[in-house]
């Protein structure tokens, strides 16, 4: 009998045995795990006898719980509500900026056409009945001024953007997470303090009116279920979700860093494997003294690091890789992290909460040093 690791591509004996005409073997399945055995009937059965039984010690050293760290991409900050106004009207309250899109296409009489596709609308020349000037103003507050400041929106050549009263050209060939969202450098206009975005366009059916983003290099501060600001980045991460630890909102790769020291060079019967107790992220890619990537994907999480270190000290690196769920979300849905997700989970008003429902992300309970003998007994 083999196992085939559909990962790695390797393919290793398995100890098995046969009693009663049925084949036998002892593993581990970790939740939602899975695993391929072979057996190949072209050779001999396994032998008759009973299954040795193994024992697995294991050593557990926990590494500290404050970390060094570099964020690898941009920080993000959400502005997913704002004032509106349609051409010369006053300025309407603060509202999510989905709802304003609903009621531009009800006001210019393109409420007929909701949902019906772009290339549909643009075939049949369809154009508001009613035209105007749509324009947005939104705010947000900063405890600092940081060195790199980006306001992110999507087709941003067809609107005119004001940063504190100041014109900034849209014209850019930089962009964000796709290639449709402008990133327009704000830097020199933002202020400690409050800081008011302006945004106007001639309104129709291919104006995106969809939430702005914020990219660079600061920190994000919770002041209450509703509100946040930016603020300067944290010197270091400790155990837990960085969600709570200026990055609510990031949606990129947290680099934790850590040094961690043997009195042995690892024997040739130990496996050194670094756990990530309740590591919360899509991909975990695990370095040891330099090596390559160790890619861990799914439970345990945990990698075999044993030809990567050395007695003394040695230098650890964690690379946790996010996703688009905090930024884009959906970021207000009562019950939080929905198991799916389609385009009206972003605009259910029966389930909408004002209360930002985010997600964690990070080495929750830290990592720890294993080393792991198996034994028969």
């Amino acid at each position: 009998m083999t196992e085939w690791d559909l990962f790695s591509g390797e393919v290793s004996p398995v100890e098995a045995v046969t009693q009663n005409g049925k084949t036998l073997l002892r593993t581990i399945f970790h939740p939602t795990g899975s695993r391929v055995f072979v057996i190949d009937t072209s050779k001999s059965p396994a032998p008759e006898r009973p299954l040795p039984a193994r024992k697995i010690e294991e050593k557990v050293k926990r590494l500290p719980e404050e970390w060094r760290f570099k964020r690898l991409h941009l920080n993000s900050f959400v502005i997913d509500s704002c004032e509106y106004c349609f051409g010369n009207e006053e300025w309407r309250p603060k509202t999510p900026i989905w709802k304003i899109r609903r009621e531009a296409w009800r006001v210019s009489g393109l409420e007929k056409y909701v949902g019906i596709q772009p290339w549909v609308l643009k075939e049949k020349n369809v154009k508001p009945s009613r035209p105007f000037e749509l324009r947005l103003r939104a705010s947000f507050k900063s405890e600092t001024k940081p060195k790199r400041l980006f306001l992110v929106i999507e087709k941003p050549s067809i609107w005119k953007v004001k940063v504190n009263g100041v014109s900034v050209s849209t014209e850019t060939s930089e962009w964000y997470w796709d290639k449709q969202f402008g990133k327009i450098d704000i830097s020199k206009e933002v202020i400690v303090g409050e800081n008011i975005i302006e945004l106007s366009s001639t309104f129709n059916w291919d104006v995106p009116i969809e939430d702005l983003y914020l990219v660079g290099d600061f920190g994000v501060k919770k002041i209450s279920e509703t509100e946040y600001v930016l603020t300067e980045e944290p010197t270091s991460l400790k155990n837990g979700s960085w969600v709570e630890q200026g990055y609510p909102f990031y949606a990129g790769t947290m680099r934790y860093e850590a040094d961690f020291n043997l009195d042995q060079e690892p024997r040739a019967d130990e496996q050194v494997i670094i756990r990530l107790p309740e590591a919360e992220g899509t991909l975990f890619l695990v370095r040891v003294n330099g090596s390559d990537p160790m890619p861990i994907c799914w439970r345990p999480f945990e990698v075999d690091v044993a030809k990567n270190v050395r007695k003394g000290k040695n230098e650890l690196s964690i690379d946790v890789v996010s996703s688009l769920r905090n930024t884009f979300g959906p970021l207000h849905h009562k019950s939080g992290d929905l198991y799916w997700v389609g385009p009206f989970s972003f605009m259910d008003e029966k389930n909408w909460t004002d209360a930002y429902q985010l997600v964690p992300y990070g080495l929750i309970k830290g990592a720890e040093i294993v080393i792991r003998k198996t034994k028969s007994i």
